[in-house]
């Protein structure tokens, strides 16, 4: 791959709803939505899910099941106007889930942020 390619990948692109572009490759894949009320260098796991549908209207996620009830799904609806960026997960044999909690566990604040930021720069791209 050139390098001028390597550097668009992996810059961090603000999301916009695109009718030309088709979406349905993303369709299935672990995401992690930023919104506009979200600081983007820290991971809010209640936005980390997998996509369900992506159309004019919405950004549609399963971000697991509700507490207390039998496989009853958490599912969340985002406005493109909502959402400031949009993250797809490179890799399948890094659990997030788990290196978030890890995270959790760091005392100082400095290290917890930075920890946050090594953790979306190294496992998602926007999309």
């Amino acid at each position: 791959m050139e390098l001028p390619n390597i550097r668009e990948i992996t810059q961090q692109k603000y999301w916009h709803f695109n009718l030309s572009k088709n979406y349905d490759f993303y369709l299935g894949k672990k995401i992690y939505i930023c919104t506009k009320w979200n600081d983007p260098n820290k991971l809010n796991m209640k936005n980390y899910g997998k996509l369900i549908d992506i159309n004019e209207l919405s950004v549609c996620i399963n971000t697991g099941y509700h507490k207390g009830y039998i496989e009853l799904p958490r599912i969340i609806y985002y406005a493109h106007d909502e959402i400031k960026f949009i993250f797809l997960k490179m890799y399948d044999n890094v659990s997030i889930r788990s290196s978030y909690r890890n995270i959790n566990k760091k005392q100082l604040e400095d290290d917890y942020n930075e920890s946050h930021q090594r953790l979306i720069k190294n496992n998602f791209r926007t999309i």
